[in-house]
């Protein structure tokens, strides 16, 4: 049985981020809300090709680590995953 995957517009992945995946703090900085716009096109093509809970925690978690230079955060970047991959699936 092959599942549809819907491909969330680039403003639903910069809502999960601005509600949930913030590790730099810029959440409440609405000029700042961009920030991580860089990261939107890599998070919606790992959605497109099926990425599961476990590859999108892994991202976020590499982006937090090896581009941000920051201690990761596990419980909220699966929170994070949680979230864009229920907006990748039908309703």
């Amino acid at each position: 049985m092959s599942h549809h995957v819907i491909i969330p517009e680039r403003d639903q992945v910069r809502a999960v981020r601005r509600e949930i995946w913030d590790p730099i703090g810029v959440a409440d900085m609405a000029g700042a809300w961009d920030e991580y716009d860089a990261y939107i096109d890599g998070i919606r093509s790992l959605l497109a090709t099926g990425a599961t809970i476990p590859d999108l925690t892994a991202h976020l978690i590499g982006i937090e680590q090896d581009q941000m230079g920051l201690r990761p955060g596990p419980d909220i970047a699966r929170r994070a995953a949680e979230a864009l991959l229920a907006l990748s699936r039908p309703q």
